[in-house]
């Protein structure tokens, strides 16, 4: 399963809210290989799989480099791409960041 960018607007014109712990919490459950990327431990690596947050917080992040399928890693210093440039990233974002660590691909 590889998750995109989620609708902004359910099928009835909602605008669907911000992803809650608890949704989290059940992506986690249901799909343990795929994590918030506040999980992430240092010296890990992955791809990430999904961005559930706002769209404006999507195009900002697309610019620097995050984008579905990028690689990301963690070190002492923080993340970085696989290109080897940093991404500094608030502990809410991380949260709203979901990947997959290498080794789990389906």
């Amino acid at each position: 399963m590889r998750y995109s960018d989620r609708p902004d607007l359910d099928p009835s014109g909602r605008e669907i809210p911000e992803p809650s712990a608890d949704i989290l919490a059940r992506i986690e459950a249901n799909h343990r290989d795929i994590r918030p990327l506040s999980c992430m431990s240092i010296g890990d690596s992955g791809s990430f799989e999904a961005m559930m947050m706002s769209p404006a917080k999507r195009d900002h992040l697309r610019a620097l480099g995050v984008v579905i399928g990028a690689s990301v890693s963690r070190d002492a210093d923080g993340f970085y791409l696989d290109d080897g440039s940093r991404v500094d990233v608030s502990s809410e974002l991380t949260s709203q960041l979901l990947f997959r660590p290498f080794g789990l691909e389906n």
